[in-house]
């Protein structure tokens, strides 16, 4: 039995069924994640402060979520922070 014909079986006589979807959903959590700021410290390899600290002041990009306002950020954002921020390995005089 097809999907179609198994889905009006039973039913009244000029009554008509919604079309089913079966396109799966979006999973935007497996493609692009998100990371806690411990997450991200350790992937940079540095202090969950400066985590928060380059957040706040728009360095890395994060966005908050729940009522404590935990910071969460995209692997994507992440990633092209790695890709656009040189690494040196003395500070700058």
């Amino acid at each position: 039995m097809s999907i179609e014909k198994a889905a009006t079986a039973g039913a009244v006589p000029g009554t008509e069924v919604p079309p089913v979807d079966f396109t799966p959903p979006k999973i935007t959590r497996l493609t692009d994640p998100l990371l806690t700021t411990s997450e991200v410290a350790r992937v940079l390899h540095i202090h969950v402060n400066t985590v928060r600290a380059w957040s706040d002041l728009g360095i890395l990009k994060s966005f908050r979520l729940g009522p404590r306002q935990d910071r969460r950020f995209k692997l994507k954002d992440v990633e092209e922070f790695i890709m656009n921020y040189p690494i040196t390995d003395t500070p700058e005089s």
